[in-house]
Parts: structure tokens; sequence; C-alpha cells
């Protein structure tokens, strides 16, 4: 038997291979604060949120917010729960 390192889970597999419907953003809001937000969604939604450049929209008119935060990266909490949640590994982030 595998080590569990060597033996991702299913989630981890999925993420990896780049089809997974959990996406990390970067923006400013309202108030021109960095923040983040993961958003699980369709790829049609999601090409249709990296097409907006400037102005205000309501991100959760494109999927679901599993979480946000303020700032340019997620804190540790969040990185945790991504990672035991949803399998997501928040190291990987572009």
């Amino acid at each position: 038997m595998q080590p569990a390192d060597h033996n991702p889970s299913f989630s981890d597999r999925v993420i990896r291979s780049g089809i997974s419907c959990i996406h990390w953003v970067a923006t400013r809001d309202g108030k021109n604060r960095e923040c983040y937000y993961f958003i699980m969604c369709t790829p049609q939604k999601l090409k249709m949120l990296k097409q907006i450049k400037e102005g205000i929209f309501a991100i959760k008119d494109y999927g679901i917010i599993v979480a946000s935060g303020f700032g340019s990266v997620p804190s540790d909490k969040v990185i945790a729960m991504m990672k035991d949640k949803y399998g997501f590994d928040c190291t990987k982030l572009e």
C-alpha cells in the first residue's frame, strides 16, 4: 500500500487535471481593497468572469462562493479548509 501522499484523493486528481469546478479569483472590492474568492462555477461562467476588466459586478452571479477573504492570499485557516473540505491545494494558485 502506498503512503497517502502518493495516493491522491479523487478530488485532488480532478483539481490537478485542470477541470476542477472550483477556481480562485483575485480582485478588488468596491472600496478598492484586495480580496479573493474561491468560486464553484462552470467553465462558461469562469470565461465570462475573466473577461471583466473593470467596473462593479456581483461575483455571486457567476457561481457559488465557497470561501472568500481580504488580501492578496488566503489565510492559513482558509487554505486548510479548502484542502480538508474540497481537496483544493492552495499552494498551486496562479
